[in-house]
């Protein structure tokens, strides 16, 4: 079945209505949740000089989340104690 032929199904815009109503349907992901994606996902970003343009290499990788949360800590602290 074609992503058409499944919207042009009779009610097909019922699920997600149901989805809202059973509180299962997130509009934004939470910061948490984020991270867990780019932990798992991407193998590779970078920001533009002098611009907010994010550039993600994205992959599966069977990186831990929680050692990702500890990366950023780490380079925060280290961060902090060197300016």
């Amino acid at each position: 079945m074609t992503p058409h032929e499944l919207i042009n199904l009779p009610y097909a815009g019922m699920a997600r209505a149901e989805l809202i109503a059973q509180g299962k349907w997130s509009h934004t992901i939470t910061d948490a949740e984020r991270l867990e994606w780019i932990a798992s996902n991407v193998t590779n970003m970078s920001r533009e000089d002098h611009k907010q343009t994010w550039r993600f290499k994205t992959e599966y990788s069977d990186y831990d989340p929680d050692f990702f949360r500890e990366d950023i800590d780490d380079a925060a602290a280290y961060m902090e104690a060197n300016t």
